[in-house]
């Protein structure tokens, strides 16, 4: 069985070389490797080079885009099965083997595995997920994208990547094909690496428009007019968080130092909490060059996250500036800490601090209204 990989890059110098190598150590025999670069300024292509007598095909031209790229991998591909693997994204070991084995066993026209997403050093699984309801792919696909392999034939049926779309191309094709009956074989199997950062994770907002523009083209296509309120609602509600994050994220990017005013930067900070938001909060100082003097947290065995000691709430002095992240319990947590003497300006609510960056970065973000004419 023929594996086809295609990978899209541009300006891709500090990752390409990860994710070649993690193609070429698979050791699989039956492997057609495909490099769509864009015309890439930095050293992309001197790395692609080195290794290019392990590379199937590839060329370096400039392109209209992510998925009109993806459309000349597809078309210069020969093998039986084609998937994408990002510059920045990189397999599993013995990953094309086990694909392998998942189509010889199933009759299915696609496989799709889970993926470790990495974030900062830290590492998260997202699972693929089966769907009961065809009506739900016009919400949730559930089929993470660089763990997905298809049946080459798919793209012969069914056509290449829409290149009007420019972030959710993949997403209107996946639409496309779920809704058409094809056969999705859903394994609990980990076979590629995710780096967060790319373009459908920085601008998820554009993309959820995009995304939803899919949807209601389907739904015209389909006769699903009884799904059109509730999609509605449910792109109404992902778009407003989506917008938040955007603008929060735009705030930490381009105005730390309109941040660095919302905190007393001469002092040291300990963060309650060592979940996700404590994390968050960690980026967030370091970012604005905080000085952090620990985590606090009363139902941990840790000692020490990453390389800050974890202390118990009764070793903080009263004088201690502490921002509380738990935003279930921070206001148990904030009488807590006045119980132990502590002042109340000395305690920061993490979740008021994130709505006030969020203002910062939706006063300097020109927003694109247009998605309320879909709405």
């Amino acid at each position: 069985m023929k594996i086809s990989i295609i990978t899209v890059c541009y300006n891709s110098e500090k990752t390409i070389e990860r994710a070649i190598k993690s193609v070429i150590v698979q050791g699989y025999r039956e492997v057609e490797y495909i490099v769509i670069d864009g015309g890439s300024t930095d050293n992309t292509c001197d790395i692609i080079q080195k290794y290019e007598n392990a590379i199937t095909y590839w060329v370096s031209e400039p392109d209209q885009g992510i998925y009109d790229a993806m459309n000349k991998g597809i078309a210069a591909s020969t093998g039986d099965i084609i998937a994408f693997l990002n510059s920045d994204d990189w397999y599993e070991s013995n990953t094309f083997e086990r694909v392998k084995e998942y189509f010889s066993e199933s009759d299915a026209d696609m496989v799709s595995g889970c993926i470790c997403c990495v974030r900062n050093g830290e590492r998260s699984i997202i699972h693929s997920k089966e769907q009961d309801n065809a009506d739900d792919y016009f919400l949730d696909i559930g089929f993470p994208h660089p763990a997905l392999f298809v049946r080459a034939k798919l793209f012969k049926r069914y056509g290449a990547f829409d290149t009007d779309y420019k972030i959710a191309a993949d997403y209107d094709w996946m639409l496309r094909v779920c809704l058409a009956g094809v056969k999705v074989l859903v394994v609990n199997d980990c076979l590629t690496f995710f780096s967060y950062g790319g373009v459908s994770t920085l601008r998820r907002y554009d993309a959820l428009k995009e995304q939803y523009k899919a949807a209601l083209t389907a739904i015209q296509c389909h006769k699903k007019e009884h799904l059109r309120e509730r999609l509605r609602e449910y792109y109404e509600r992902e778009l407003y968080f989506a917008k938040r994050e955007t603008a929060y994220n735009r705030a930490i990017s381009y105005q730390i130092n309109k941040i660095r005013t919302l905190l007393d930067v001469r002092r040291v900070y300990y963060i309650w909490g060592v979940g996700v938001r404590g994390k968050q909060c960690r980026d967030l100082l370091v970012r604005a060059k905080i000085s952090i003097a620990g985590f606090i947290d009363s139902y941990t065995d840790l000692t020490e996250c990453d390389g800050y000691r974890v202390f118990r709430p009764d070793s903080i002095e009263p004088d201690a500036i502490v921002c509380v992240t738990p935003k279930q319990y921070e206001n148990e947590i904030r009488i807590q800490l006045k119980e132990m003497g502590m002042a109340e300006d000395n305690i920061i609510l993490f979740s008021n601090l994130v709505e006030r960056i969020i203002q910062l970065g939706e006063t300097d973000y020109n927003e694109d209204y247009s998605y309320y004419c879909l709405l």
